[in-house]
């Protein structure tokens, strides 16, 4: 006769509210409160000893000049400096959608003092070519592949084609160049393939730290040009899907609204459902949003058209040789 069935155990999800990044100078209360508040996540979720961990901090750097469709630099920083206080082989990290990691952290002003701090900052490179079980084959960077931890820190944003964009959809950025690109051309004509790609793509990466930085969001439109919403809140998990279930339902969405959602509620992900989470710190019923939040309603097609796809391939070739 088989035992009792074990409970399984629910997933954490930190939430921290009341936070605010610096619009003008002086920053240092406001940047201590933050350092506080990432310190104590890490603490939360992290192993004690990082003394020597090859730790990926993982970024969303879509482009330079949109300061509000990239993770806030001071987030950034103060991520990256705290993992290197503990110890840690900290390298920033990203694959740009435009540009290099190296220009878009630029940009945001931060460049300098992470060097600074003994912190290598690149773009995700070296592909290694995956077979995802939905049959899709893309190259992902062996950088994020082979990192011991991955602190995956994405910008809560909406997004014409997906809805909205949390940590899952960050973890498409470890997908190297021209090839996320090519996978919207060839795979984005079905929504549910797509997502499942992405959602296949952030199970296969190293275990980590998502943290999702929710204190000004941009909502309207997205991933750039949208518009500025302040929300003040943190929300961390070591689950991708679960922490992007937390802010999900913070936003008041429905699943139909988030195709990412829908999917992994559909391969019963779990996470996926509210009553697969644990609330730490703030409950979810005690966030309040300070006004309404306009998401996407009518989604944009995911497909990119192939000139535009061979254009931008061409610009990047001719920009290597000259």
């Amino acid at each position: 006769m088989s035992g009792p069935v074990a409970e399984v155990e629910k997933i954490p999800i930190y939430i921290a509210k009341g936070l605010r990044h610096p619009q003008k100078p002086p920053r240092e209360h406001t940047q201590d409160i933050l350092r506080s508040t990432i310190s104590e996540i890490m603490n939360t979720f992290l192993p004690d000893n990082l003394l020597g961990t090859n730790i990926l901090v993982k970024p969303n750097l879509l482009k330079a000049g949109d300061p509000l469709c990239v993770t806030p630099p001071e987030t950034i920083l103060a991520t990256a400096t705290i993992l290197k206080d503990m110890g840690a082989k900290v390298m920033v990290a990203d694959s740009p959608a435009f540009g290099t990691a190296k220009k878009v952290l630029k940009s945001l002003g931060i460049i300098n003092e992470l060097q600074r701090r003994g912190i290598e900052v690149s773009s995700l490179k070296d592909p290694v070519r995956k077979r995802l079980p939905c049959g899709i084959r893309i190259g992902i960077s062996r950088t994020a592949l082979e990192a011991g931890l991955i602190v995956n820190i994405p910008r809560l944003k909406a997004h014409c084609q997906m809805g909205v964009t949390a940590a899952v959809k960050n973890t498409f950025g470890t997908v190297v160049g021209f090839r996320k690109a090519m996978a919207h051309t060839l795979y984005g004509g079905d929504r549910a393939l797509f997502s499942a790609m992405i959602l296949e793509i952030s199970q296969l990466l190293p275990p980590g730290l998502n943290m999702v930085d929710a204190t000004t969001i941009m909502h309207v439109t997205g991933p750039s040009g949208g518009n500025p919403l302040s929300l003040g809140l943190i929300l961390a998990s070591p689950s991708a899907v679960a922490v992007d279930t937390s802010a999900y339902h913070i936003l008041g969405l429905a699943p139909g609204q988030v195709p990412l959602w829908h999917t992994a509620l559909e391969r019963n992900l779990y996470g996926s459902r509210l009553e697969d989470l644990r609330f730490i710190k703030e409950d979810l019923r005690a966030i309040q949003l300070p006004t309404r939040v306009s998401m996407p309603k009518d989604l944009q097609p995911l497909t990119f058209n192939p000139m535009r796809l061979l254009r931008g391939r061409i610009k990047s070739l001719l920009k290597k040789l000259f």
